[in-house]
């Protein structure tokens, strides 16, 4: 059932973190977000540059394993996914950094379960929906690593967890940053090419249009030169 009144900058963020959780929320009103999110700026930056960062990601051996196995290790991240949430992860954590991550597994497990629906279908695909998952969050993900496989335990990396994401973040970051200079600079350095050889071509025709001024001026100057001589004949011939 459709919701009544769709707040836009809701449907927007969830429509960037993936287009399932925003179609999810205009027609049930899911939304995990906090009560005083505002879509601005900042906000926007942050969510483009995790898509820029998703764009790296490595693909593991287990997404060529039978479907079938394949659900269930999805099955199983989601169960990993409830303990994590279920657990005292928060006090461990800074009250700020500790909203964000319950957010991401909030969005990582609807986000979860709604594919693990898909899987029945013939053309299901599992790399993309690998991809799909990746791409909420590749920090936290990355962090996450072996959550879909038996051997996980959350514990160890929890201590680590806030520092490991703020130091992963800002690498990637400065590296998105690095590569967007340098297209920048290409454009850049492409723009003043072409300026240079624009003023050129501008520069040749503005000689060509003088030569031919001067080449027009010549032939009239020969013209003139030429009435006049034959008048002098003419005025000759007379007398």
């Amino acid at each position: 059932m459709k919701t009544k009144n769709t707040n836009l900058e809701i449907f927007n963020y969830l429509n960037l973190v993936n287009p399932r959780l925003g179609k999810l929320y205009k027609i049930t009103g899911f939304n995990p977000l906090p009560d005083d999110f505002v879509f601005d700026e900042n906000t926007i930056k942050e969510r483009l540059y995790l898509g820029q960062m998703a764009k790296d990601i490595s693909y593991p051996n287990f997404l060529f394993n039978e479907k079938i196995d394949l659900k269930k290790m999805f099955k199983l991240s989601v169960k990993r996914l409830n303990q994590i949430s279920k657990s005292n992860f928060k006090k461990y954590l800074s009250k700020e950094f500790a909203e964000k991550f319950e957010l991401y597994l909030v969005l990582r497990t609807k986000l979860t379960e709604i594919l693990i629906r898909e899987f029945k279908k013939e053309d299901f695909d599992e790399i993309g929906a690998y991809s799909e998952i990746c791409s909420i969050d590749p920090i936290f993900f990355d962090l996450l690593d072996g959550i879909f496989e038996s051997e996980f335990n959350f514990s160890e990396i929890l201590n680590n967890l806030e520092d490991e994401y703020k130091i992963y973040y800002f690498e990637k970051l400065k590296k998105i940053e690095e590569k967007n200079n340098q297209k920048n600079n290409e454009k850049i350095q492409k723009i003043i090419i072409n300026e240079k050889i624009n003023k050129k071509i501008i520069e040749n025709q503005k000689t060509e249009l003088k030569n031919e001024i001067k080449s027009v001026k010549i032939q009239k100057q020969k013209e003139v030169e030429k009435v006049k001589n034959s008048i002098i004949e003419k005025t000759n011939k007379e007398k």
